[in-house]
């Protein structure tokens, strides 16, 4: 394997990392905010946690 084909593959892998701790991250915010929503918490906490899953999930999405 090359030294370009390497590095490739490292940052295939690195790249790949990061999407699934970004996927758990926003499952654990998703989680979050149902347990938000169902104890009566200010609508305003969970309003700013449902943009930041919307701007994860555009993050995410333009990672591709």
């Amino acid at each position: 394997m090359t030294s370009s084909a390497s590095a490739q593959a490292g940052g295939d892998r690195s790249y790949l990392e990061r999407r699934r701790k970004w996927g758990e991250a926003l499952e654990h915010m998703t989680t979050a905010l149902e347990i938000l929503d169902g104890s009566e918490a200010s609508a305003h906490v969970g309003a700013r946690l449902d943009e930041a899953i919307h701007w994860l999930r555009e993050d995410i999405n333009s990672a591709t």
